[in-house]
């Protein structure tokens, strides 16, 4: 016979009364729409009791839904290692990205957004095929994830969220970083958004006046650890629409700038004593 601690051990495992860290992953839509309206699922990451800095997964997309984009716009995660994609032969939807600082506790982050329709009334379940999440730990330990996925209802009602093409703009968010873990702890920038509607093409970045500009795609190292040179983020859209973000010095270098007004000075000094040498020789 079993002794009492056996018994409550035996009762808390059955009711879940003991609570273990985890992370859920799970799709988010709101209400049923009309059959070729839009569908919006958002993907979000819900923490437990640890901080979490990486995610990566797959998402089934259901037959007879077509996806018409994906989108980060919002997005706490601004690096991605894998950034969401359409698998069509598979029709999965896959992803991989990461934040320095990671997502505290007690948090409901957006990962990105899903847009699609489907023309045919029904019943439309997303699913989390799989989701590892890793803690902000600087070891990269693999937490408990939960999975939550979405059934999605299609009816034939004409309603109102017709689906949107390129007409959508977000702001070019652009944020300083620096991780142990990551680039060997070097200061980076990283970046997201900046889409005018037709889509961002590339993102360029150009540190201080004498630096070329140089492509980039999520994030960028900085040359100049120390931050003194002013930082030029530009988003290109597919259309050749430019935005442009400039992120100030931390550590402004007033040295070139004190030595360039002492060289105008120096050759306003010459100029004015070259004129007045001139002006004696005519005397």
């Amino acid at each position: 016979m079993c002794g009492l601690a056996e018994v409550v051990l035996i009762l808390l495992s059955l009711t879940g009364a003991h609570k273990t860290q985890a992370a859920t992953v799970q799709l988010e839509q709101n209400g049923a729409v009309g059959a070729g309206n839009q569908i919006v699922v958002q993907v979000t990451l819900t923490t437990d009791t640890a901080a979490i800095n990486a995610v990566e997964g797959s998402i089934q997309v259901p037959d007879g839904v077509r996806i018409d984009g994906l989108d980060t716009a919002g997005s706490a995660f601004p690096l991605w290692v894998e950034y969401p994609e359409l698998i069509v032969a598979d029709s999965k939807i896959t992803f991989s990205g990461g934040v320095p600082r990671g997502i505290t506790q007690d948090t409901n982050a957006l990962l990105f957004t899903i847009r699609a329709h489907a023309d045919v009334p029904g019943s439309y379940p997303f699913v989390v095929e799989y989701a590892d999440a890793y803690r902000s730990d600087g070891k990269g330990t693999k937490e408990e994830t939960r999975l939550d996925g979405v059934s999605v209802a299609v009816d034939e009602s004409d309603g109102f969220n017709k689906i949107a093409k390129g007409t959508e703009t977000t702001a070019l968010v652009v944020d300083v970083g620096q991780d142990e873990t990551l680039f060997g702890g070097r200061t980076f920038i990283s970046f997201y958004g900046g889409d005018a509607g037709s889509g961002v093409a590339y993102y360029e970045v150009r540190e201080g006046w004498w630096r070329a500009t140089e492509r980039a795609e999520r994030y960028y190292v900085l040359k100049d650890q120390k931050q003194s040179s002013a930082v030029r983020v530009t988003a290109v859209s597919t259309d050749g629409t430019k935005t442009t973000v400039v992120l100030p010095s931390a550590h402004p270098n007033l040295l070139p700038i004190v030595a360039l007004i002492l060289v105008l000075l120096v050759l306003v000094a010459l100029v004015i004593a070259r004129r007045r040498a001139v002006r004696s020789k005519k005397i």
